[in-house]
């Protein structure tokens, strides 16, 4: 899957987001990532409209748009490859989490980190990382 929006509009994105220390440090390497999968296409939607002032009746206020479940496996996705590159849990949510609803952000949270499976006398658990 790739993004419906250019790779300008990519690049325009995520150089308002560094601009606004948003925690992009490489604005082309953002966009670029951003284009080819098109996991932040709700995001730059969301700019966009903003940018542009339209805000209609019937459009979700910032941080109330729900996303799709397919929409929170594919954001969920990008997170994780944050984390194996290096992001920390605090950056990644620092960075992230206004951008999403609330719940999407748990959801998105829970499935992007990793978990660690450990016998403790005979028991087996599962703890988040």
């Amino acid at each position: 899957m790739s993004s419906k929006y250019s790779l300008q509009l990519c690049l325009e994105f995520a150089e308002h987001l560094h601009r606004a220390g948003r925690g992009i440090t490489n604005p082309g390497g953002y966009a670029l990532s951003i284009y080819r999968s098109g996991v932040a296409d709700a995001l730059v939607e969301k700019y966009l409209t903003e940018k542009e002032g339209i805000v209609a009746a019937d459009h979700p206020a910032a941080g109330d748009a729900r996303l799709t479940q397919e929409q929170i496996a594919e954001h969920s996705s990008l997170i994780r490859e944050l984390l194996d590159a290096g992001y920390t849990p605090e950056r990644v949510d620092e960075q992230f989490a206004r951008s999403f609803h609330a719940e999407d952000w748990e959801l998105i949270k829970a499935a992007s980190m990793p978990v660690l499976t450990q016998d403790i006398e005979g028991h087996t658990i599962q703890l988040q990382v």
